[in-house]
């Protein structure tokens, strides 16, 4: 079996986000195909240098295996951070044409039971990344499946890819539910303001989630 390693590929898109993040598009040559296939819920590994630092992060993918397929493009969202070095070059320098080391898909945070009925997913933040790739996937490879999203951000406006999921909704009504929880913005209902804490999160089994019909997922935030 070989090493992983890094090959050059050729941003061809980076579009804005809310509150300051991108989703950077990867195009994939033919000749790597075989080698960047990906699970949903995997990460890339991006290296460059910036200031003479040779910097590596991990970003989740978040776009779905059909459009890997058909348009031979990956992409994955940054959110910058405070103090994040490499979150924030790439959201302010990184450009389409540029050229970015990037390492083939890895991680296991995967679907673990692929004939789930009703899957759950928890998220926070850029959290969000992997968790859109298993929701967008679930969707489109299944006729029957369920997904819930519990999500928490400070605000609506923070919401990152709000309009991808907004599409999601608006494609499968019945069968995608969307849970926002906004620590810092108040919503008609109580329960869905506040952190996504232990206490929350059976608060919400108890009144919203149906525990018995579901595969709970959850989600670890990149590094900056």
């Amino acid at each position: 079996m070989s090493v992983p390693r890094f090959h050059d590929l050729t941003v061809a898109r980076v579009s804005p986000e809310a509150a300051g993040s991108v989703a950077i598009t990867f195009a994939v040559p033919d000749d790597l195909q075989e080698s960047f296939s990906f699970q949903p819920g995997q990460f890339l590994t991006l290296r460059t240098t910036i200031d003479g630092q040779d910097v590596r992060r991990n970003y989740s993918i978040c776009s779905t295996r059909s459009r890997y397929s058909q348009a031979k493009e990956l992409e994955v969202g940054i959110r910058p951070m405070e103090g994040g070095v490499f979150s924030n070059w790439a959201a302010t320098q990184l450009k389409a044409g540029d050229k970015l080391a990037v390492m083939p898909p890895d991680g296991r945070f995967t679907i673990k039971k692929p004939r789930a009925l009703h899957r759950v997913g928890f998220a926070a933040g850029s959290g969000i990344t992997p968790i859109l790739s298993i929701i967008a996937s679930t969707m489109e490879e299944s006729d029957s499946a369920k997904f819930t999203l519990v999500y928490g951000n400070r605000r609506m406006s923070s919401v990152m890819f709000n309009e991808a999921l907004q599409d999601l909704k608006d494609k499968y009504k019945n069968r995608l539910t969307l849970i926002h929880i906004l620590s810092r913005q108040a919503q008609e209902v109580p329960m869905l303001e506040g952190r996504i804490d232990a206490a929350k999160v059976q608060q919400l089994i108890d009144t919203l989630l149906p525990a018995r019909a579901w595969t709970r997922c959850s989600c670890a935030v990149p590094r900056p």
